[in-house]
């Protein structure tokens, strides 16, 4: 249903801008906090442990120093390069009005609002239910 506006006859533009601001930097923005979130607050070794119990082995340092340094680095890199070299988007010679931009940066917002924002809600409830008193010991 959402894609109904990209059969229209404007559909190459609404898709263009789709395109932009909703998988270009929002993406990144997400596997920056994913990467983060994982191996720095839950942990590198707790996630080697976690694959361990799935797959039967433990992944080498290699793994380990990509997932730890190596991509956070590079992600942040790349991010930071795109911010840099960071245009108006327009389609040709075509340059999207003002409420286009809006628009793209709301879809880009909202996409990436939901980790910080289901995050607290998250952390509330678990404090409300009473599921945080072993968090320092917590363990999968």
């Amino acid at each position: 249903l959402l894609g109904l506006p990209c059969l229209s006859e404007c559909g190459q533009y609404v898709l263009d801008l789709m395109d932009t601001y909703g998988a270009g930097m929002s993406v990144l923005i997400i596997a920056i906090f994913e990467i983060v979130a994982i191996m720095w607050g839950y942990g590198v070794n707790n996630f080697c442990q976690d694959l361990r119990c799935m797959l039967g082995f433990t992944p080498s340092w290699y793994f380990k120093i990509c997932w730890f340094l190596v991509s956070p680095a590079a992600l942040i890199s790349i991010f930071i390069a795109g911010c840099a070299d960071w245009t108006r988007p327009s389609y040709g010679t075509v340059s999207y009005p003002q409420w286009a931009h809006v628009i793209g940066w709301l879809l880009m917002i909202i996409s990436v609002v939901q980790i910080p924002v289901w995050f607290i809600i998250m952390t509330i409830c678990s404090v409300l239910e009473g599921k945080c008193k072993s968090w320092p010991g917590f363990r999968p």
